[in-house]
C-alpha cells in the first residue's frame, strides 16, 4: 500500500482567527475564508435550504461521472425499516469534508455509490445520532452536521446540527458510504453544500484542496499530508450541473471559475490564486497557470537529472516562464534544484523562485510578479492596488492555516510559538 507523506509547517506568523458569522458571500468577508469547522469557537447552524432548493428535483443520474466509481452497498429498503433496522445518516457539509480530510485515500474504504439515492432512505432528524457511529466514520467534531429529507424540521443541538435537502433523490455519484450505516457527501457534493456558509476565497482556496493532491489535517493546525486528488474542476462542474436548485450553487458556480487541478501544496494554492485570481478581488490577473506542470526533457537533460520529465509547480507553457515555492519539505537538496532549474533554463524555460520569507514580504512578491511581464493578463484586467493585493495575501495565508501551529492537537489552550520545546 502506498505511504502517506506529512508535512508539519508551524510558520512564524500565527492567523487571525474571527468568530464566523453570516455575512453576504458577494462581501467577500474574512472570517468566512476558512470552512465553519475550523473557527476555534462553535461553528454555526449553516442554513442549508432556500425557497429555491425546496423544489422538487427529480434527477436520473449522473451522465458520465457514474461509471467511475465502484459498486455501492446495498441500499436500506422500506421492508427493513419495518424490520427495525436503523435508517443510515447522512453526513454533510463540514462533517463530510471531516470525513474527506480525516481518512486518507490510500487507507480509505469506503465506497463510492453508483445510483441515485432517495432522501427518504436516510435518517430524520429526530433520529439519535451514535458517538460510537461517529466516531468510527472518522468525524470527532461536534456538532456532527446532516443531511435529511425535507419536512419537519426540528433544528439541532450540541451533538449535530440539522440541514434539509429539498431534493427526493440524490444524483449518483455524489455520496459515499463510510459504514452500512454512514453515508457522506462526496467531494463534489461537499463542495456546493459548503458554499453555503463560506466566502468566494475560501471556496477558491477548499477547491485546489479538493482537485490537488494535499489534504489539510481534520484538526485545525498547520501542515498538510500527500493524497491522491479526490476530484476535478470537471467533475465538480459536472455534480453543479446536477444539483441546480441548492441554496448556494452560484456562488460554488463562480468560486469554481478560479479553481484549478493539480496543486501539491498550501503555499501552491496561494501562489496560484495570487497571480491567477483578477485584480478586482486583488490577485494580479495574470491569466490561468497550470499546476504542476510536466516538461518532457531532451536526452542531455535527462542525463544531467536522471528522470525523463521534470515538473513546474505553476507554469505558463505558452510563453515557458514559471514561478516556484522553495517549500521546507520539497527543496531540501539544493544541488538536485540547482541542477534541474539548469536543465530547465536549457530546455527554454524561465523560472522565478519565490521562498517563504518572500511570499510574506508583499513588497518582494509584488517585485517578482513584475518580472511576469511576458505572461499574458485576464481581459479587462486594470491594475491591482497594492491595498487590495495585501489583503488578498493574507486571506489566503489565512485560509492555508499558515502559522496556525499544532495547538489545537497538542495543547487545551494557547501556548505561543517558541515557549514549550516540542518533539514529534
Amino acid at each position: 500500500q502506498s505511504r502517506v507523506r506529512v508535512e508539519v509547517r508551524t510558520g512564524s506568523v500565527r492567523s487571525d482567527l474571527r468568530h464566523v458569522s453570516q455575512t453576504a458571500h458577494t462581501a467577500l468577508p474574512p472570517h468566512l475564508d476558512l470552512p465553519i469547522a475550523e473557527s476555534p469557537r462553535p461553528p454555526i447552524d449553516v442554513p442549508a435550504t432556500s425557497a429555491r432548493s425546496r423544489e422538487t428535483l427529480h434527477v436520473s443520474g449522473f451522465g458520465p461521472l457514474a461509471d467511475k466509481f465502484r459498486t455501492n452497498p446495498q441500499p436500506h429498503s422500506a421492508a427493513s425499516q419495518r424490520e427495525g433496522t436503523p435508517m443510515p445518516i447522512l453526513l454533510s457539509h463540514t462533517s463530510s469534508l471531516e470525513r474527506l480530510r480525516s481518512v486518507p485515500p490510500q487507507v480509505d474504504t469506503a465506497k463510492n455509490i453508483t445510483q441515485p439515492m432517495q432522501m427518504a432512505q436516510f435518517a430524520q432528524a429526530g433520529d439519535a445520532l451514535s458517538e460510537e457511529v461517529l466516531r468510527s466514520a472518522g468525524v470527532v467534531q461536534r456538532p456532527a452536521h446532516r443531511l435529511v429529507p425535507s419536512g419537519r424540521h426540528e433544528g439541532g443541538n450540541d451533538t449535530a446540527r440539522i440541514h434539509r435537502l429539498g431534493f427526493e433523490e440524490v444524483p449518483a455519484g455524489l455520496l459515499r458510504a463510510a459504514r452500512d450505516d454512514v453515508y457522506y457527501a462526496g467531494p463534489e457534493f461537499t463542495f456546493a453544500l459548503m458554499a453555503q456558509a463560506t466566502s468566494l476565497i475560501g471556496m477558491v482556496v477548499l477547491g485546489h484542496e479538493l482537485c490537488g493532491t494535499y489534504a489539510h489535517f481534520a484538526q485545525f493546525v498547520s501542515g498538510f499530508y500527500e493524497r491522491p486528488a479526490l476530484t476535478s474542476v470537471e467533475r465538480i462542474r459536472g455534480a453543479l450541473g446536477e444539483l441546480r436548485g441548492l441554496y448556494g450553487i452560484s456562488m460554488a458556480r463562480r468560486a469554481l471559475r478560479w479553481v484549478r487541478d493539480g496543486s501539491a501544496s498550501p503555499m501552491e494554492t496561494v501562489v496560484s490564486c495570487m497571480l491567477g485570481l483578477p485584480t478586482s478581488m486583488g490577485g494580479f490577473g495574470l491569466v490561468a497557470p497550470v499546476l504542476n506542470y510536466e516538461v518532457a526533457l531532451a536526452p542531455a537533460g535527462r542525463g544531467i537529472t536522471g528522470t525523463r520529465t521534470c515538473r513546474i509547480d505553476t507554469a505558463y507553457p505558452e510563453v515557458m516562464v514559471g514561478v516556484e515555492f522553495d517549500g521546507v519539505a520539497y527543496h531540501r537538496d539544493v544541488e538536485r534544484d540547482r541542477r534541474r532549474r539548469e536543465v530547465l533554463a536549457h530546455e527554454g524555460w524561465t523560472i522565478y523562485v519565490l521562498n517563504t520569507e518572500e511570499m510574506l514580504n508583499f513588497s518582494q512578491l509584488r517585485n517578482t510578479v513584475s518580472l511576469l511581464d511576458g505572461v499574458p493578463r485576464l481581459r479587462g484586467s486594470g491594475p491591482v492596488s497594492d491595498a487590495a493585493a495585501r489583503e488578498l495575501l493574507d486571506r489566503l495565508l489565512r485560509a492555508t492555516r499558515f502559522g496556525v501551529g499544532l495547538n489545537a492537537a497538542l495543547f487545551g489552550t494557547d501556548v505561543p510559538r517558541g515557549l514549550v520545546r516540542v518533539h514529534l
